[in-house]
C-alpha cells in the first residue's frame, strides 16, 4: 500500500458540493477546519489570495486549498463563470499532513487535461441531476476527483510541499509508507535512515529540506492525528497511547498537550460528537 492510500485508508474522508453552478458575484471561502476544492467549469474570473494578490484567470481549472486560508473567485462579467465548490476535512479538529503541507491555495490549469476535465464535467453533472443515489455518488466522485488531482499535481510537480512533496520522493515515499503504516514501530533516526538507504546525517538533513520539518517531529505529528481519530472513535486514552508508540499514557499526555494545546482528556471533551 502506498503513502497516500494509507493516509486515506486512515481517515473518515467528508466532502460537501455544496455549490455547483453559475457564480454570478464575488465568492469567499475561508471556513475554520474546512479544505476546498473549486472546479471552474467556464468562465474568467480573479482567484484573490489571502495575501490580497490577484490572478486573471479565463480558461478551466480547478483551486486547491488543502486548508482554510482566505481566498475569493470574483467574476470579471456578467456572464458569472460555472463553478463546482467543493469542501472537505478528514475529522474536525483533526490535524493531518495534507492540510498543513500546503499554505496557500494552488492554481491547477486543466485545458490539456481532457480526463479531468470529463471528471469533473461529471461531478457537475451528478450534482445537477435529480437521480436515486445522488449523495453517495456525488461524495464517490468528489473523493475521486481529489485523489486524481492530488496525484496529477504530483506528476506535474505542482504539489511541491511537506507531505506531498515526500509522496513523490523516490528516496522517501517507501520511508513514509512505512510510518503511516506502523505509527507504534520504535522509530528512530537510525531505523529510518536505514530504510531510506542513506546515513543518519544526511537522512536528516535531505528529510527536513524536503517535508520542511524534521523526521521525528513528522512523526509525532502522524502519531497525533492517528491518535486523535482513535480517541473520537471511542477508544482509551491508555491503549491510544500505546498503538502509536508510547509507553505510558503519561508520556503521551505530554507529548499531546504539548503538540495540541491543551490535553487529550480536554480535546476529546470540545471535539466529541462532532
Amino acid at each position: 500500500m502506498d503513502a497516500l492510500t494509507e493516509f486515506f485508508a486512515r481517515f473518515n474522508f467528508r466532502s460537501d458540493l455544496f455549490f455547483s453552478d453559475l457564480l454570478c458575484r464575488l465568492g469567499e471561502f475561508n471556513e475554520p477546519n474546512k479544505s476546498y476544492l473549486h472546479i471552474v467549469h467556464a468562465g474568467a474570473f480573479e482567484l484573490i489570495f489571502s495575501n490580497h494578490q490577484r490572478k486573471r484567470i479565463t480558461e478551466p481549472c480547478v483551486i486547491f486549498c488543502p486548508n482554510s486560508t482566505l481566498h475569493r473567485l470574483n467574476p470579471l462579467d456578467e456572464n458569472g463563470i460555472t463553478v463546482s465548490c467543493i469542501s472537505f476535512d478528514f475529522g474536525e479538529g483533526v490535524k493531518n499532513p495534507l492540510n498543513q503541507a500546503l499554505a496557500e491555495c494552488v492554481l491547477m490549469p486543466l485545458d490539456n487535461c481532457p480526463e479531468l476535465l470529463a471528471v469533473g464535467a461529471a461531478v457537475y453533472q451528478e450534482y445537477q441531476a435529480e437521480k436515486a443515489g445522488k449523495p453517495i455518488a456525488v461524495h464517490h466522485l468528489c473523493s475521486y476527483f481529489l485523489i486524481r488531482i492530488i496525484r496529477y499535481g504530483l506528476e506535474k510537480q505542482q504539489l511541491t510541499a511537506g507531505f506531498l512533496n515526500g509522496l513523490s520522493d523516490n528516496k522517501l515515499s517507501k520511508l513514509l509508507t512505512a510510518l503511516h503504516q506502523h505509527p507504534a514501530h520504535p522509530w528512530q533516526l537510525e531505523n529510518m535512515a536505514e530504510l531510506a538507504a542513506m546515513s543518519r546525517s544526511n537522512f536528516s538533513a535531505y528529510f527536513k529540506k524536503v517535508l520542511g520539518i524534521s523526521a521525528l517531529d513528522y512523526l509525532t505529528q502522524w502519531r497525533l492525528t492517528i491518535a486523535q481519530r482513535k480517541m473520537r472513535s471511542g477508544t482509551p486514552i491508555a491503549i491510544v497511547a500505546e498503538e502509536v508508540g508510547y509507553q505510558y499514557a503519561s508520556a503521551f499526555t505530554r507529548v499531546f498537550t504539548a503538540k495540541i494545546g491543551m490535553s487529550p482528556l480536554k480535546w476529546l471533551a470540545k471535539y466529541q460528537g462532532n
